[in-house]
């Protein structure tokens, strides 16, 4: 069972807005502390592109903005 460490830049002060990252022994796991059973399981080159490809959107000024919210913008390079 992997450890689930929360972020120091977790908020608000309880920690429950919080993406939160693990590994087992040949993966990383990524999961979101409102939906602690919904993991998202990735090799360490994938989760690597994922963060530069929210690095270059956020950069660009995309946001995939609240759940459930229809953008009517699509993201740098799906235009």
């Amino acid at each position: 069972m992997p450890q689930w460490p929360k972020s120091s830049f977790s908020g608000p002060a309880d920690g429950s807005q919080c993406v939160e990252l693990a590994r087992d022994e040949f993966h990383l796991l990524l999961r979101e502390s409102d939906f602690p059973d919904h993991t998202l399981t990735l090799a360490r080159q994938a989760l690597g592109a994922l963060l530069r490809r929210l690095s270059t959107a956020a950069r660009a000024g995309w946001s995939p903005g609240p759940p459930g919210v229809t953008r009517s913008v699509a993201p740098p390079g799906r235009q």
